[in-house]
């Protein structure tokens, strides 16, 4: 309802109280004038608040589409971030074997002596856990 509206009907309410009965009719036709104006505001009224309810209906299922894509990304972070460790920690086994089957080799490359069977086998166990990580 708009402020003039309600000024409007505020006057005239404090205007038809003053009146005698002889002016009845016209205060009647006035009354009547402004429920009409106060109808036609009540119904402006209601129909923006459904063009309100319908933008904020459309709002929801944007807020919703967001919240779920954002859901989605930290379901996805975390399974990459999950990943990226185990593969981290299996590098890091793979480094090791790798490291010591080089340092091995390099030692008998130096020296001339071979590793012994019990350290061959321990290195080549240890390679085969990395593989399998």
């Amino acid at each position: 309802m708009s402020d003039d509206l309600v000024i409007r009907l505020h006057d005239e309410a404090m205007r038809l109280s003053g009146q005698s009965i002889d002016r009845g009719c016209v205060d009647s036709g006035i009354a009547s004038n402004l429920a009409d104006a106060a109808a036609d505001a009540l119904t402006e009224a209601r129909a923006e608040i459904e063009r309100l309810r319908e933008a904020a209906k459309g709002q929801l299922v944007v807020i919703n589409t967001a919240i779920a894509e954002r859901e989605r990304a930290e379901r996805n972070r975390d399974m990459w971030k999950d990943q990226c460790e185990r593969q981290a920690a299996r590098l890091e086994l793979l480094h090791a074997a790798i490291k010591r089957q080089v340092d091995n080799i390099e030692r008998w490359r130096e020296t001339g002596k071979p590793a012994s069977p019990d350290e061959s086998k321990s290195i080549y166990e240890q390679l085969v856990a990395a593989l399998n990580g």
